[in-house]
């Protein structure tokens, strides 16, 4: 398993890009992970995170920002938008990854600190399943009416079947349908096989759950992404985020009863929903430092990324299982 954790881990980093669909000049177009390249960049300020991120459909992916001292302009316009996205990229000079991705759910700011001198802004995002994408509402249904109506041919391989109920999981911030982006590299063979001709009715979500559990996939949606993985199965069985007290981990990990693994670590790059990581144990041929009680390959299930440009919080806390 190559190391994919530089050692170097100095110099922090925060990129935070806030896109304003009412606004020409600030907009981000992110519609289901498409680059931005327009926006707000909100670098050089104080920026408070805090994230959380599961690799099941069921549980919220959720952001909570803190910016601090933004210009009058700029609050005015963020707190009077109908719509907003929230691009964060974290980690360490050389070394930073995309932690969040998605539409934002309330923005407001404020006074804060003794002389109330300073202003900070409260940016909350979250997916939930009336929102169900990271940049995309679901459509509400009419009393009566099927979410989705998709006639499936025969031998309808299970990549197609499951492109189709992904395009029709939501609208993006301005309403529009969106094509979802479905990441089917870890499909393999699983992709080409074939389902018999029906039509699929109901809950796109349900019936997309329901495909994916039939064929030993699992799905989530991570940064506008329709990520799909076997059953159990981690982004990459080769390449892995090796954790020791070398490479950032911060205290010592704990297994539970289940032995799923708690962990805390810098914030390195590569620790995300279903990364594959590595606990270093004794005589590693890497020479690394090893880890008390644990070792062996883990997949990350949950994380939480807790950081700051100007505290000393840039953690992240995943929960592993055994692979």
């Amino acid at each position: 398993m190559p190391n994919l954790t530089g050692s170097r881990l100095f110099c922090r980093e925060v990129h935070l890009t806030l896109g304003v669909p009412d606004i020409s000049t600030l907009l981000v177009d992110a519609d289901f992970a498409t680059a931005d390249n327009n926006g707000l960049k909100v670098d050089g300020l104080d920026i408070d995170f805090s994230i959380e991120k599961s690799l099941k459909a069921t549980e919220a992916n959720k952001c909570e920002l803190s910016v601090f001292n933004m210009t009058e302009s700029h609050r005015q316009a963020l707190g009077g938008a109908k719509a907003l996205t929230v691009r964060l990229e974290a980690g360490y000079q050389g070394a930073t990854q995309l932690l969040y991705l998605g539409n934002v759910r309330s923005a407001f700011s404020e006074r804060v600190g003794t002389g109330m001198a300073d202003f900070v802004t409260k940016i909350s995002s979250e997916d939930t399943r009336a929102r169900l994408t990271a940049v995309g509402k679901s459509q509400k249904l009419v009393p009566g009416q099927a979410a989705v109506q998709i006639p499936l041919g025969p031998r309808t391989t299970v990549e197609a079947a499951i492109q189709a109920l992904a395009a029709a999981l939501g609208k993006n911030a301005n309403g529009k349908a969106v094509q979802a982006k479905v990441d089917t590299s870890n499909l393999g063979d699983v992709g080409s096989l074939t389902i018999n001709g029906s039509a699929v009715l109901g809950d796109a979500w349900q019936r997309l759950t329901d495909i994916c559990r039939s064929a030993g996939l699992e799905w989530s949606v991570q940064d506008g992404v329709v990520q799909l993985l076997n059953v159990g199965k981690a982004l990459s069985t080769t390449d892995a985020v090796y954790i020791s007290p070398d490479t950032g981990l911060v205290e010592s990990p704990s297994v539970d009863s289940q032995g799923y693994v708690q962990a805390k670590t810098l914030l390195i790059k590569g620790i995300a929903p279903g990364a594959l990581v590595k606990f270093i144990g004794p005589g590693d041929p890497s020479g690394l430092a090893p880890c008390l009680f644990v070792q062996g390959g883990y997949r990350v299930d949950k994380c939480r990324y807790d950081g700051s440009t100007y505290k000393k919080e840039f953690y992240c806390e995943m929960t592993c299982k055994p692979f």
